[in-house]
């Protein structure tokens, strides 16, 4: 799929799409004012760890990795994921 420039352009725009949803989200969640860039960085890391993360997964598909163990090492990944996101970035735009 990534072969054909058609659909990578397309997954590029989609995932680019879904950060800035994101943003929107979490800048009206957090009460964000005008020019606040924090929901647009948090949401930017967030959209590289969803990107990471299909990009792992489609690897090992593509290598013949039983699902079970791609499911067991990604999460052992997102694990590794998250200890490198601060709180701050776990946290924002939670609800109280």
């Amino acid at each position: 799929m990534r072969a054909a420039p058609t659909l990578s352009a397309r997954l590029v725009t989609l995932a680019e799409q879904m950060v800035d949803d994101l943003a929107a989200v979490l800048a009206e969640e957090a009460g964000a004012g005008l020019g606040d860039p924090m929901p647009a960085l948090v949401a930017e890391q967030l959209g590289w760890v969803h990107a990471h993360v299909l990009r792992e997964i489609g690897r090992r598909t593509a290598e013949g990795q039983d699902p079970s163990a791609i499911a067991i090492a990604t999460l052992e990944r997102l694990d590794v994921i998250e200890s490198l996101l601060g709180e701050r970035v776990r946290t924002y735009g939670s609800r109280a």
